[in-house]
């Protein structure tokens, strides 16, 4: 029989994109692939890739979500829904001759290895944030029985990583967190993982950049099968020039930036991202636009989400910034003009960033991307954490404080430049031959087809 490999992915951008290229890889092994999201997650992608088959299933909003819903009563609702359209799904395709023999799911939708147990079809998790999270959390919910998952110590110490001060960790565990939600997912989730005895997950990251992290999870008899960087062939490996997207954008990319950044100096171009969910409140925004126009530096903004936020406000200099809606940020960040990335510390932008050997300005806001700036700031070096306000505003001038240390000529930003090509190296190794992620996706392939 041959192998058939489902991919359950939840309905965003940032979830979708590692999902796709891990199929790619897959499908580059001779393994059937199915990637499913929800219905309308489906419907909003553009110019899907054509070696990998598509599906859905319901978490009711098939024709978009209804912002008067509860959000406990979605994610209730999701969990029940997409559980039944999911076996549906699974059943439908046995009996059109492709029976699934293995299931790849993420972290939102954890009951997908529900509906495979029930179906007696084996299943992975694939953990879509960095090793550093996923030990944090391990030794954090793991078996815990406090009645309060947060932490209100100043400093902690977690296994395999350097002290971690309170604003480090993922928002979720931090004091001010109030998305309960988030937290209970994130319980149920490792609850799983150690009632199941599971002893190993898949992990967007390679194992040079976080070694010490992987290391310490095989002592403790949890193997992260690290399968990274999960970016496009042409970015990493050059094995396929072609392939220079994800293949699943919910977005349309805007057109002529490309040109517009092939006329500017190496190295001189800032570029500004939120990623796909973030949107920026006007104040934000006004800051933000000011410290750009402010700044010496040719800049282009990507707006995504926060589009409606900067409809009143007037960006100045033209022909030294550019705002557009979206783009390829792969293939934008491997421009030689761009000389910096400021950015939310998302880990797929992180990662992405890394690749393409480029030093970052982080501000982060909640989840992992707290953690991710930390990482950058403090264990890799090759960027900078943004201060903001108690209120959690970005002032224009700490902005350009740090854009101007990225990018200036001082010693410190050619040190956090040359610690991203480093990384870069490192990350683009990990995909050639012999290297530690072609290696652990033959151990993965091992397991897919046991």
């Amino acid at each position: 029989m041959a192998h058939h490999v489902l991919m359950v992915c939840s309905p965003a951008q940032g979830h979708i994109n590692p999902a796709l290229e891990l199929a790619k890889r897959l499908v580059k092994k001779d393994l059937r692939v199915t990637f499913a999201t929800t219905a309308h997650g489906l419907s909003r992608i553009h110019q899907a890739i054509d070696i990998v088959s598509f599906a859905s299933y319901s978490d009711g909003f098939d024709q978009g979500f209804d912002n008067s819903i509860a959000f406990a009563d979605y994610v209730s609702q999701f969990k029940r829904l997409g559980s039944e359209t999911l076996a549906a799904l699974i059943r439908n395709l046995a009996s059109q001759g492709c029976p699934v023999t293995f299931i790849i799911y993420n972290s939102v939708v954890p009951w997908s290895a529900d509906v495979a147990d029930e179906l007696g079809i084996p299943s992975a998790l694939h953990w879509i944030q960095s090793a550093t999270v996923f030990v944090i959390y391990w030794n954090h919910f793991r078996g815990s029985k406090s009645s309060s998952y947060l932490i209100s110590t100043t400093n902690v110490r977690v296994t395999g990583m350097p002290l971690l001060n309170i604003e480090d960790l993922p928002s979720f565990l931090q004091p001010s967190n109030t998305n309960n939600i988030a937290v209970e997912s994130l319980v149920e989730l490792f609850e799983m993982l150690d009632s199941r005895r599971i002893d190993w997950v898949i992990a967007s990251t390679f194992d040079a950049l976080e070694k010490d992290l992987i290391s310490a999870m095989e002592k403790e008899n949890m193997t992260l099968l690290s399968i990274g960087p999960l970016v496009p062939s042409a970015f990493i490996d050059g094995k396929n020039p072609e392939d220079t997207t994800f293949g699943g954008d919910m977005w349309e990319k805007s057109k002529d930036y490309m040109e517009w950044l092939g006329s500017k100096p190496v190295g001189s171009v800032v570029y500004v991202s939120f990623g796909s969910l973030r949107v920026l409140s006007p104040m934000q925004a006004r800051n933000i636009a000011r410290a750009l126009s402010e700044s010496r530096h040719s800049y282009l903004w990507v707006v995504g989400s926060s589009e409606k936020a900067l409809q009143n406000i007037e960006i100045e200099d033209s022909e030294r910034g550019l705002v557009v809606g979206w783009c390829n940020q792969v293939e934008l960040l491997a421009h030689p003009s761009i000389g910096c990335f400021v950015m939310h510390g998302g880990w797929n932008s992180t990662i992405e960033s890394l690749v393409a050997g480029v030093p970052m300005v982080v501000l982060p806001e909640w989840s992992d991307q707290t953690t991710n700036a930390w990482l950058v700031e403090r264990v890799w070096k090759c960027g900078v954490r943004a201060k903001v306000r108690e209120d959690g505003v970005l002032e224009e001038a700490e902005l350009k404080r740090c854009i101007e240390l990225v990018m200036g000529g001082g010693e410190e930003g050619a040190e956090m430049k040359k610690k991203a090509r480093e990384l870069s190296w490192l990350a683009k190794d990990a995909w050639k031959e012999g290297g530690s992620s072609e290696i652990n996706l033959d151990r993965l392939l091992e397991k897919i087809v046991a």
